[in-house]
């Protein structure tokens, strides 16, 4: 560019004017649970995918707990498959597929029109503390029963 200096111009010059603007940023942190997030998912596809559009998404299982009524559920969205990935004994995947069958009314009918899970296992306690706390307590019986990794 005419007028502009070669540190103008490189990546290098740009970097360090971004630097000189001020300190780095860093997103703010906020407690953001698991069902909130499909909550959130499911309520913007009712809003924003057209009658027969698809959402595709997984859905992280904690086996011992999973149950049919785990999944989001949605007026406007129907489940159309809900295929099993297994990760080890106790952890799986689903990859859910949601087909939208009607319009979502808009905010007169908000209350009616959100996204719900009839039992959500992960309310209490996170998927990763039940995914790490079944983690210890296989290898901790491992050790138990004389198995050893070192063998």
């Amino acid at each position: 560019m005419p007028g502009r200096t070669p540190e103008q111009n490189s990546k290098g010059g740009l970097k360090r004017r971004q630097q000189q603007r001020g300190a780095q940023r860093y997103p703010q942190k906020a407690q953001y649970q698991l069902g909130d997030i499909f909550r959130d998912l499911l309520n913007f596809a009712a809003k924003f995918l057209t009658v027969g559009g698809r959402l595709v998404y997984w859905l992280p299982i904690y086996k011992p707990d999973y149950q049919e009524s785990n999944i989001p559920q949605h007026p406007c969205l129907k489940v159309e498959s809900n295929c099993e990935q297994p990760l080890s004994t106790t952890i799986s995947r689903r990859l859910i597929t949601m087909v939208k069958t009607e319009e979502h009314k808009g905010t007169e009918h908000e209350r009616e029109q959100e996204a719900s899970i009839a039992v959500d296992h992960y309310k209490c306690e996170t998927f990763r503390q039940k995914y790490f706390r079944a983690t210890e307590a296989a290898s901790g019986a491992g050790r138990s029963s004389g198995i050893s990794s070192n063998s």
